[in-house]
């Protein structure tokens, strides 16, 4: 039996052993199989990165070489557009220059017609001159030589208005003293420079007299007529109303030949004025020196009657004694009257007589007010009036004398204004005070009216 079982074992044995080496024989055979596709996957995706990368650098220098062609383009763009810039820069100061030519030529041809219009007036008032001076001298039988320096001299002032010229003339300065200056002329405007100080202004040209400083430019004045005379072109400050408005300029009025002019009839004006300035500085103090309402003092009071105190009488009258003005006399009338009408009787006769004190005198003010402007129109009635009877005398043919007398009459309407608004306004704000004060009086002599008294008299 063991010789049978022992074959048996190693065919058994023998046929594992087998087994297991052809399973490992197998397992080498798939993992070799498994490395070689491995190896081949490898190898496949190595060529295709190869092929790849050789296809990208394909790609960059085409890439490259484009960048460098557009480059070379956009240079030669960027060149023909910097080319453009200059001749339309070139093209755009052609233009404006021959625009600044047309606006210099039409100022000129502008300055060159206003100048041709001056010298055509300048010539026709020399013409009519010249046939007055031919009238003259055919009037004084003057010799050959006389009558031809006397034209000379007209054609000289003829080209001098023409063409006016800075030429060096003594004139009298504002001062009084005689200074050596430049002047200028056109037509019947001068002005002159005095070159040292550099200050300059209008000549007041009289034939009979030495020319004189009329008015003095300020800084930008003097600044523009440095550049006329420096240059020949530039602008000159004048005056076109030749002289009056300077006068008017420099002529200082005061307030007394202002008040002046209106005649009588400004001192009723000044009178009522002055009356109702003092009234109401009086009043106004009167005003500010009432003593102040305690609104709760007729609670107090009551508080102080209801709490049945054994001095009470005391610390009544040292209440009343701590009261000032009207509301101390209300106090009196209130803890002394008994009966509750004559109580209210007594405090309305007060409240009567204390609201005519305060408005005593105010009345002034309102009268002031009211009668002023009249006042002010009577005396400009009366200065139109005058001014009519001179019209009536002498005409109308100078108007400054009519306008004189006018303005002089207005003056009384001015100063009757003035007197009145401010009038107006005073009473109107006095009046305002005294209505509030006096309603706080009576609001309290309302309450103190209620107030039962009895605790006081024992009642």
């Amino acid at each position: 039996m063991r010789a049978l079982i022992s074959p048996a074992r190693h065919t058994i044995r023998g046929t594992i052993t087998l087994g297991l080496s052809l399973l490992i024989a197998c397992s080498t055979a798939g993992t070799l199989a498994h490395a070689e596709s491995i190896a081949n996957v490898a190898a496949s995706i190595t060529k295709d990165i190869q092929t790849s990368e050789n296809l990208l650098n394909k790609t960059q220098r085409r890439i490259a070489k484009e960048r460098r062609s557009f480059a070379k383009k956009i240079l030669e763009k960027q060149n023909n557009v910097a080319v453009l810039r200059k001749s339309t820069a070139a093209a755009r100061r052609l233009v404006d220059e021959q625009n600044l030519g047309i606006n210099e030529l039409g100022k000129k041809v502008k300055q060159w017609r206003s100048q041709s219009i001056y010298q055509q007036h300048l010539l026709t008032g020399y013409a009519e001159q010249l046939d007055a001076s031919a009238a003259e001298l055919k009037h004084l039988n003057l010799g050959a030589k006389q009558s031809f320096a006397y034209l000379e001299e007209i054609v000289n002032k003829v080209n001098q208005g023409l063409y006016p010229q800075w030429e060096t003339n003594s004139i009298v300065t504002k001062n009084g003293q005689l200074a050596s200056v430049q002047t200028l002329q056109l037509g019947p405007v001068s002005w002159y420079l005095d070159t040292l100080s550099n200050t300059g202004g209008l000549l007041n040209v009289d034939n009979a007299t030495l020319p004189s400083s009329a008015y003095a430019f300020n800084t930008d004045q003097n600044n523009d007529i440095q550049l006329l005379h420096a240059s020949g072109q530039g602008k000159a400050a004048f005056d076109p109303s030749l002289g009056r408005a300077i006068k008017i300029h420099g002529k200082k009025e005061g307030v007394v030949q202002h008040i002046s002019k209106g005649g009588i009839w400004a001192l009723p004006i000044l009178f009522f004025g002055f009356i109702s300035l003092i009234i109401a500085i009086y009043k106004s103090i009167q005003l500010l020196r009432l003593p102040k309402i305690a609104p709760m003092l007729p609670e107090y009071i009551e508080k102080t009657l209801n709490s049945r105190a054994e001095d009470l009488r005391e610390k009544v009258d040292r209440i009343c004694a701590k009261a000032k003005g009207a509301q101390r006399r209300i106090l009196q009338i209130t803890v002394s009257v008994k009966s509750l009408d004559k109580r209210d009787d007594h405090l309305i006769s007060f409240l009567m007589t204390n609201k005519h004190e305060l408005e005593k005198l105010l009345g002034v003010i309102t009268i002031t007010a009211a009668i002023a402007p009249l006042l002010g129109l009577l005396g400009t009635v009366s200065g139109m009036i005058e001014t009519f009877k001179i019209m009536t005398l002498f005409g109308a043919g100078d108007p400054a004398a009519v306008s004189g007398g006018i303005s002089e009459a207005l003056v009384t309407t001015e100063l009757g204004l003035i007197v009145a608004i401010p009038a107006l306004v005073i009473n109107s704000l006095l009046s305002k005070k005294i209505k509030n004060y006096n309603h706080h009086l009576e609001t309290m002599a309302i309450k103190m009216s209620k107030i039962d008294t009895a605790p006081l008299t024992g009642h």
